[in-house]
C-alpha cells in the first residue's frame, strides 16, 4: 500500500518500546521508544522477549518544506551539563 504512494516520506509509529527505523514500501518507517520500559535489543530471532529499564524516550519530528523530516531522539531525565566544547583558549580536552 505504501509503495503505491511515492509522496509518503515517512511512516511514523509509536511506541513499540524499542526505537527502530527501516526502509518499507519505498519509504521509511520510524518507531518511537516507549515512555516506560524498553524491549531488550537482541538480534537473535530465536531469543525470548525481555524488557529492561532503559530510560524512557521520545522523538521530536519537524517538517521542513525544503528538507523534509528532521527527527530528534531524546530520553527523559535530568543529566549533568551542558558543558562547553570550547573556552577562550580553544577546544577543551
Amino acid at each position: 500500500m505504501i509503495a503505491q504512494h511515492p509522496q509518503v516520506e515517512r511512516l511514523l509509529c509509536g511506541h513499540l518500546h524499542r526505537p527502530m527505523q527501516r526502509r518499507f514500501g519505498g519509504s521509511v518507517v520510524s518507531i518511537c521508544p516507549g515512555t516506560s520500559h524498553q524491549i531488550v535489543l537482541d538480534l537473535d530471532e530465536a531469543a525470548p522477549a525481555h524488557f529492561n529499564l532503559e530510560p524512557a524516550g521520545y522523538v521530536l519530528h519537524r517538517w521542513h518544506s525544503e528538507q523534509g523530516f528532521v527527527s530528534h531522539n531524546a530520553v527523559f531525565g535530568d543529566y549533568e551539563g551542558p558543558y562547553p566544547f570550547y573556552d577562550v583558549n580553544g577546544l577543551i580536552d
